[in-house]
């Protein structure tokens, strides 16, 4: 495509083949079940919005001019795609940080509340424009309530930043604090974006944002695994190197077998 959307789109098909091999790769055994299984969702979120930011990329360049029905459907679905992408990252957080654990289902089901409702809000939109609307050039435009979608996804991400930083002040190691810090600040780097993107917008800076996100929770996950396979081999390693109860024994037992007889007798 050679359109002022050309890179943008071309960067983000690159994402998409990108995200389908570590989702390929994202297997269960790599760490916690339910880790893996919040990740597998990202991801999967991660890539409907990659596909359908390019059939908004393409629309907007004229590219594409699907009927108004089907254009607003593929843009709800996009929106939705990051504020399902914003709960599910406060969810890993929550997960990995422990926090999880001490929620019961209620709390859960309040915390998920408001990506149900921006959901059922933004599929109405598709016929009554409460979010974002079509317009006569059948390019995707935004309303003020827009700002209700946007509350919610930082809603998540600054959840998810208090659980990191309350658990970088507790980490016991370094490599734990500044894995949690890095957590703590994203929401930082993803305000800095909100601001560049009206300036910037043939550059898809939100989905490199969220890949960024995503390869650093993938590495994570993989660092860890590597880390406790080192770990065990340390450990059998020494236990190995310590002689146990019944080699000390045996080597007794064979050191007085190797005693002649007669000189046993004597002493």
């Amino acid at each position: 495509m050679t359109g002022i959307y050309g890179a943008y789109i071309s960067t983000e098909a690159f994402c998409i083949v990108f995200s389908l091999i570590l989702l390929l790769r994202l297997k269960y055994g790599l760490g916690s079940e339910r880790e893996i299984k919040i990740l597998r969702i990202m991801f999967i979120w991660y890539i409907v919005l990659l596909i359908t930011d390019i059939f908004w990329a393409m629309t907007q360049e004229d590219v594409l001019v699907p009927p108004r029905l089907i254009n607003g459907a593929v843009n709800a679905l996009a929106d939705m795609a990051i504020t399902w992408g914003c709960y599910y990252w406060y969810r890993f957080v929550a997960e990995r940080s422990g926090i999880a654990s001490h929620l019961g289902k209620t709390a859960d089901c309040l915390i998920a509340l408001p990506t149900v409702v921006i959901s059922v809000m933004l599929i109405a939109s598709v016929f009554n424009g409460w979010i974002f609307y079509i317009d006569a050039d059948n390019h995707y435009m935004d309303t003020p309530l827009v700002y209700l979608r946007v509350g919610v996804n930082y809603l998540y991400l600054l959840l998810a930043s208090a659980y990191s930083a309350h658990k970088a002040i507790r980490a016991g190691s370094r490599q734990e604090r500044t894995q949690y810090l890095s957590y703590a600040l994203f929401v930082l780097i993803t305000i800095a974006v909100f601001f560049a993107e009206e300036k910037y917008q043939q550059c898809p800076l939100v989905p490199l944002l969220i890949f960024l996100a995503m390869l650093i929770l993938y590495l994570t996950i993989y660092v860890d695994r590597e880390t406790k396979i080192l770990k065990q081999s340390e450990e059998l390693t020494r236990s190995r190197s310590r002689p146990s109860v019944c080699s000390r024994w045996w080597k007794m037992r064979c050191a007085t077998a190797s005693v002649p007889k007669n000189l046993a007798e004597k002493y």
